[in-house]
């Protein structure tokens, strides 16, 4: 009996860190939030508080209505940037190799004698004792093992908080049968709507199908790939080349109107910026987006030779607010920015000839990477293109997502 596959996944990764720092709040209802004001979201929850049916993405004031007693924290990017350092520090102490796939989740292919299930069982055991001892006890994980990554994730889903799961390859269907379509990795409300509208209603239905059939359903080799995986095959990725840079931002109060809300997103570009040339890219495009109170969504976009060039980008950004401007109700709710039309320094494309007009660009972008080096050494708010906004919320730019893990440098104003 045999396993390929390690996926560790840490449980309300953010709460708990908060838990973790303090005591006082281990076994109490905790709720990580972006900025503390009523209008916003819970971006992580504690189980003491998702016992009350607090979710993520709950509203504020609902998770109020749902349990007077939480406790709301504001988000704290940098702290859980460093315990996911040491956890990522401590489960190599237990293997060779370890891939990080987002904030809280890592993933280990188990090689020799760790394959055999009670080996890898004894493994999963000596990286959570591991993470008690030297993350602390309300920091805990749920681990699943498995014949390839995407079953080892469902297989640690299956039982939270601080559990311990396997799969193997005789077990697939048995296992797999109970869950619902939607609670499979890679299963949204798109391919829920076309595996039903194929007649495939559960996930014993979708696992007797040919993986060529699930490219159809899914109109792409991506559904072939995962029926594969998902029958135990190899769990082949898809390419993760860079295709763009975004960041966005829900507005406080006092940022809602028009001029603060373009200083905030004058700052969230240059925190993009900074952080495209920090990856050795060019963008070809910049996005502007905003939401306004009423819901309306607004975004404009523009190409431009692929640059590096704060000044040009800014330029070329204060051109696209006056559009959002006519567009947008007075008062914003949310701005967005995005780089994209990506492209490595050394292969972008160089003019036929070198007029001015691309000279001063490339004296531009060797102007911005100083900048960039004064704000490295001294930190971000050395020196700005302009005033930096009032009331601007914390880790602007430099927010945790999905599978994006920020610098220390990304989080501080």
């Amino acid at each position: 009996m045999h396993v390929d596959q390690l996926y560790l996944d840490l449980n309300a990764f953010f709460a708990s860190v908060e838990q973790q720092e303090e005591p006082r709040l281990r076994d109490r209802p905790v709720a990580v939030i972006p900025n503390m004001v009523e209008t916003t979201c819970c971006i992580a929850v504690s189980y003491e508080a998702k016992a009350f049916g607090i979710k993520t993405g709950t509203a504020v004031w609902r998770a109020r209505e749902l349990c007077p007693a939480i406790v709301l924290l504001p988000a704290r990017h940098d702290v859980y940037v460093r315990y996911h350092q040491r956890i990522h520090d401590e489960i190599l102490r237990h293997v060779p190799a370890v891939a990080v796939c987002s904030i809280d989740e890592f993933t280990t292919t188990l090689g020799g004698r760790d394959r055999e299930l009670a080996a890898a069982r004894a493994l999963a055991d000596r990286i959570k004792r591991g993470l008690r001892e030297t993350i602390g006890p309300a920091v805990t994980c749920s681990i699943g093992l498995a014949p390839n990554r995407l079953l080892a994730k469902i297989a640690g889903d299956m039982r939270k908080p601080d559990g311990l799961t396997w799969i193997l390859p005789a077990e697939i269907k048995e296992k797999l049968a109970p869950l619902a379509l939607d609670e499979l990795p890679g299963i949204g409300k798109g391919n829920l709507a076309r595996l039903r509208n194929a007649g495939v209603g559960t996930v014993s239905a979708l696992l007797d199908l040919d993986p060529r059939h699930a490219r159809a359903i899914w109109h792409s080799v991506a559904g072939e790939r995962f029926l594969r995986a998902l029958q135990g095959g190899p769990y082949g990725e898809l390419d993760t080349r860079r295709r763009q840079i975004s960041h966005s931002q829900i507005l406080a109060p006092e940022n809602r109107s028009h001029p603060m809300a373009r200083a905030v997103a004058r700052v969230l570009l240059e925190k993009a910026t900074r952080r495209m040339r920090r990856e050795g890219y060019c963008a070809g495009r910049l996005w502007v987006g905003c939401r306004d109170r009423s819901g309306g969504r607004h975004g404009v976009e523009v190409r431009l030779p692929a640059t590096q060039s704060d000044r040009a980008l800014l330029g070329l950004f204060d051109h696209l607010w006056r559009r959002i401007e006519v567009r947008a109700e007075p008062s914003l709710k949310k701005v967005s920015i995005g780089l994209s039309d990506l492209v490595a320094v050394g292969a972008r494309q160089g003019d036929l000839f070198i007029d001015r007009r691309l000279d001063i660009e490339r004296r531009d972008e060797r102007l911005a990477k100083a900048v960039d080096t004064i704000k490295d050494r001294f930190g971000a708010s050395a020196i700005r293109y302009g005033a930096m906004p009032k009331g601007l919320a914390a880790y602007t730019g430099g927010r945790i997502a999905f599978t994006r893990i920020p610098l220390p440098e990304d989080c501080m104003q």
